[in-house]
């Protein structure tokens, strides 16, 4: 007991520097029975005559109509390398699951107002409400960012979606998008509800994973009112197909040789911080050294005898095969994979059990995959 308590402080303090590491992944539950209709296709971009604007806000950039006004939040730090972690916003310098507008830009207009829900406990959330105001033939665009969602970067390399959502690509990375009339579904980000835009004729919504912080998402909103909706729509959607991620999404090379080369190094960094950092070694029993035994080399596996598991001591030694792996994920970073695999001995059945490591461009652990009972397979053999 005195260990698991020692341990649960150990992950307290992780999840304060580093909140996007410690979760399961993605299980995208759907939006509950929100009426949408039937999605379309993405920024397939329009050409259009009115004179533009640049902005490179928010860690983005993009080119919108002249015309339109920009209100920018102010909630967003761009001095922040985890933006999505560490939002500025009312009562504390971080929040859990928070959802909450950057800013704005179109014809129409909107305000947000956050309230603390409960600012005595360190992990609470914001409440936020948008009011918009859409004189006719007029659009306003929200962007807007969760520090934690249903459908991110993880659930892009899981491979799952969100129902009534199209899958695209924005930015270089795929999204997901939606068009319904009036509403909003918030599918994307946690405890966030649909949401009615009032006078709205059409409603075009993008969910965009992030680099930046793999937990978290970015959404764009954009509500029209007509007359005139193709125009606003087409740009909208030319908008969007200006879009660019500041700075650039990183990618992995595409020469085999350099990407055999990229993944060596990734694996190499990634196991050494497993091994040695004060974080990688609390997701490890008591901090014993579980990620010893895999080898360095993509590919390659060893045997090994452990006595304990990832969060649990065994109660007789167990003889396994560790076995390292790395691949591609699908927003162009790694994915490690450490597999314990056993053979079948006195009551009970030959098994494997696997890590999945979400790593960036170079080895920079992003996120884990793991659970109190084993990892992500069978429970391991004599498992105290």
């Amino acid at each position: 007991m005195a260990a698991m308590i020692g341990l649960a402080a150990a992950l307290a303090l992780a999840l304060v520097g580093l909140p996007w590491l410690l979760a399961p992944r993605s299980d995208a539950p759907p939006p509950g029975g929100v009426e949408t209709s039937s999605p379309s296709p993405t920024a397939a971009a329009t050409p259009t005559d009115a004179p533009l604007a640049h902005a490179q806000k928010w860690y983005l950039a993009f080119d919108y109509p002249a015309a339109w006004k920009l209100a920018d939040q102010n909630a967003l730090s761009m001095a922040d390398p985890n933006p999505l972690v560490h939002l500025t916003f009312i009562g504390s310098d971080w929040a859990s699951s928070t959802v909450r507008s950057i800013g704005f830009v179109g014809s129409g207009s909107a305000t947000e107002k956050c309230a603390d829900q409960d600012p005595s406990n360190p992990g609470h959330m914001l409440t936020c409400t948008t009011t918009w105001v859409l004189p006719a033939g007029s659009v306003e665009v929200r962007f807007q960012v969760a520090s934690d969602a249903r459908w991110n970067g993880m659930s892009v390399i899981d491979g799952l979606t969100l129902p009534g959502y199209t899958q695209t690509t924005i930015a270089g990375l795929p999204a997901l998008f939606q068009k319904t009339t009036s509403s909003i579904t918030n599918a994307g980000p946690f405890n966030a509800t649909a949401e009615v835009v009032p006078d709205a004729d059409e409603v075009l919504s993008w969910l965009l994973p992030t680099q930046h912080a793999i937990r978290g998402v970015f959404q764009i909103d954009a509500a029209i009112r007509g007359p005139d909706v193709a125009k606003l729509d087409a740009q909208v959607r030319a908008m969007m197909a200006s879009l660019r991620w500041d700075p650039a999404t990183y990618s992995l090379p595409t020469d085999p040789s350099a990407l055999q080369v990229a993944g060596q190094a990734a694996t190499q960094k990634a196991l050494t911080w497993l091994k040695t950092s004060d974080t990688g070694k609390a997701w490890q029993y008591s901090g014993k050294h579980l990620f010893d035994c895999f080898p360095t080399t993509p590919g390659d596996s060893r045997g090994a005898t452990i006595t304990y598991a990832q969060q649990h001591p065994l109660k007789k030694p167990l003889r396994v095969t560790c076995a390292t792996d790395i691949a591609p994920n699908a927003i162009d970073g790694w994915t490690l994979s450490l597999t314990h695999s056993w053979a079948a001995g006195p009551g009970y059945a030959a098994g494997h059990s696997t890590g999945l490591f979400d790593l960036a461009p170079d080895g920079t652990v992003l996120e884990t995959d793991w659970n109190y009972e084993g990892w992500t397979h069978d429970v391991y053999p004599n498992q105290g």
